[in-house]
């Protein structure tokens, strides 16, 4: 979190322009911001000087280990002032002071809340997805095949029309021997009936000459 606090000197016309500072003071870690720096038409990058200060809390920092270096941008006039510090942050507020400027000097305050390192968490590795099969319609699926298999089991053969059909108009061969020897009897056993018959009546004849 960046709290710029308070702008301690007001800035000439002819003077560069300090402007917010860009970055994050993170505990455990050495410090490392930019600011944004606005010059004047008449100045140049390299007549510019500057002067940078650090605290942690009000403990100031080593003035060796605090580097800084000017960075160029696109725009001509306008460059980034890098702040950095070999000492890590063990501090929760980080105050960095900034002079600017060689002939007219002019400073800033900016203060920072040092947040905690977040601890990155170990790659989980990747599992590879298998489709699941619902139990129930599993055992469903294979209910309705057992009594499909069991219906068919237990339901009885019918033949198709045409098949009966060409059965009894399709005699085989030995029935139509058959049939005439079968007839044969039939005409024999009907001959001593019609002999019987006609020999009834004789008899009232020999009664009558008695």
């Amino acid at each position: 979190m960046l709290i710029t606090l308070a702008l301690l000197v007001s800035m000439d016309a002819q003077a560069l322009t300090l402007g917010r500072i860009q970055g994050a003071a993170l505990i455990g870690r050495p410090l490392d911001v930019s600011v944004q720096v606005q010059l004047d038409a008449n100045q140049s990058l390299s007549s510019a000087c500057f002067e940078a200060d650090v605290f942690h809390a009000d403990t100031r920092q080593n003035p060796a280990g605090v580097r800084l270096r000017l960075e160029p941008t696109t725009t001509p006039q306008n460059a980034r002032l890098r702040i950095t510090s070999d000492s890590r942050i063990d501090e929760p507020i980080v105050t960095v002071y900034v002079r600017a400027g060689c002939a007219q000097m002019s400073s800033r305050r900016y203060v920072l809340l040092a947040d905690i390192v977040s601890e990155q968490a170990e790659p989980v590795p990747r599992v590879t997805s298998v489709p699941l099969v619902d139990p129930s319609s599993s055992s469903s699926s294979a209910s309705g095949a057992g009594a499909a298999s069991s219906a068919s089991a237990g339901r009885p053969a019918v033949s198709s029309p045409g098949a009966e059909t060409g059965a009894v108009q399709r005699p085989t061969a030995a029935a139509r021997q058959r049939a005439p020897v079968a007839a044969e009897p039939r005409r024999a056993a009907r001959a001593p009936a019609k002999r019987a018959v006609a020999a009834a009546p004789a008899a009232p004849a020999a009664r009558n000459e008695r």
